[in-house]
């Protein structure tokens, strides 16, 4: 009895070791999972911070192309024209890029994409190009302009001369003269500037006419008793008829109607000197040219005022809207949507003649050599005038419309980081 009980005593004491065995085992698998699983991050956090620096690099070196690019832009803005792509350009040990330029088109701007690789790396951005254009303000003008008490304009004015304000303008004031307080608020302040040379216009009006010649859509001097060209928009379509009498009543007759489709290089030349009346909606950019004036013979319309597109009136002498006509054959409220651009003249009403029209909308912009101006006291011109910039115009200027000869300076319109490639 007494051995077997001492048999029991040791089958207890061996139970017991095989138990303390088994908790030794499971610990050290314990350890061994937690110094594996240190191990692995550690690891990982020294790939993924080897990722994150090389990344940078990357993006270091693409963002160094783009710069690289731009600066050339600036010293000749055509540079994209020959240099669409510049090649694997090696910046030593930090990597290399290779910059693409997609030229503007009338429903994009120049995009610019650079490529950064760097220690097996490799980033992207894109960014969207601009050039100063005489559509960029509300107003330039070449004089001293006056904004009168009852004006509200929304966007920015730049003069070559003085600006005196009694109004409201919602944006900033440039000047390249003075400025003066005549009891208006600015919104964003003021500044003095350069002058604009608009004398340089006629440069770019000549590449206008080239470049309509060539698409089909320049219409020489008619000659005889002709009077000028009617031009009515309707969307992509065009249609344009010499004007044989109607110009002093708006009532008129023409003959010879043709129908085009805005081209696309996106620019008419008129090249009479009785100059081109315009008026109907647009789908599509476009920009008319005269080498007289334009006249702006019925409302003028964007058909999409969130699309893209835009549309410029370019007169060599006038823009200008014939207030003298009826209210049967002129809105006695008005709505203008284009950039205006007059280089010898100005964009005006007609204050000479006819009656008080009631209101004129401009949703655009407005360049003019002379005063602008499109109300005379309480008997001319329109009773209510609003003025209302179209920032898209800095993004998507008018089909060729003149730049200001700001050799050096750009718009950066956006600067994207896209995902790493490759």
């Amino acid at each position: 009895m007494g051995a077997s009980w001492f048999g029991r005593l040791r089958q207890l004491g061996g139970d017991d070791r095989g138990d303390a065995l088994f908790m030794v085992t499971v610990m050290g698998a314990v350890m061994f999972f937690l110094v594996t699983s240190l191990i692995a991050l550690a690891v990982w956090q020294q790939n993924s911070a080897s990722t994150r620096t090389r990344t940078t690099q990357a993006m270091n070196v693409a963002d160094a192309g783009i710069n690289a690019y731009l600066y050339q832009l600036r010293q000749n803005n055509n540079y994209f024209l020959t240099n669409a792509d510049t090649g694997w350009v090696s910046m030593g040990v930090d990597g290399s890029y290779r910059v693409t330029a997609s030229a503007p088109t009338s429903s994009a701007p120049l995009t610019l994409r650079s490529i950064g690789n760097s220690h097996n790396a490799s980033m992207t951005i894109v960014t969207t190009v601009g050039f100063p254009t005489f559509a960029d303000y509300m107003f330039l003008v070449d004089t001293d302009i006056s904004i009168g008490s009852a004006a509200t304009i929304t966007g920015n004015v730049r003069s070559n001369g003085t600006v005196t304000n009694a109004g409201h303008v919602a944006g900033q004031v440039m000047y390249a003269n003075s400025f003066v307080n005549s009891g208006g608020t600015v919104d964003l302040g003021t500044t003095r500037t350069v002058t604009v040379d608009f004398s340089q216009v006629l440069a770019d009006m000549s590449q206008i006419e080239t470049s309509a010649t060539a698409s089909g859509t320049y219409y020489p001097a008619l000659g005889g008793t002709y009077q000028g060209y009617l031009v009515t928009l309707n969307n992509t379509q065009v249609t344009v008829a010499k004007i044989t009498t109607g110009t002093v009543t708006g009532n008129f007759t023409t003959t010879g109607a043709t129908t085009v489709t805005i081209p696309s290089s996106g620019v008419l030349f008129f090249d009479d000197p009785g100059g081109a009346y315009v008026k109907g909606t647009y789908s599509k950019a476009v920009t008319i040219a005269s080498s007289s004036s334009i006249y702006v013979a019925g409302n003028y319309l964007k058909a999409d005022m969130a699309g893209t597109y835009s549309s410029g009136l370019i007169g060599q002498v006038n823009v200008l809207v014939p207030t003298g006509w009826s209210t049967t054959y002129l809105p006695t409220d008005m709505t203008i949507d284009a950039a205006m651009l007059a280089q010898s003249g100005a964009c005006t009403a007609d204050l000479a003649n006819g009656t008080l029209k009631s209101s004129l909308t401009i949703n655009g912009a407005i360049a003019s050599e002379g005063q602008p101006n499109y109300v005379s006291g309480t008997s001319h011109g329109f009773s209510a005038r609003y003025y209302n910039y179209d920032r898209n115009l800095q993004l998507y200027a008018p089909p060729m419309f003149p730049n200001t000869g700001s050799t050096g300076a750009l718009h950066v319109n956006s600067w994207v980081e896209s995902k790493p490639v490759g």
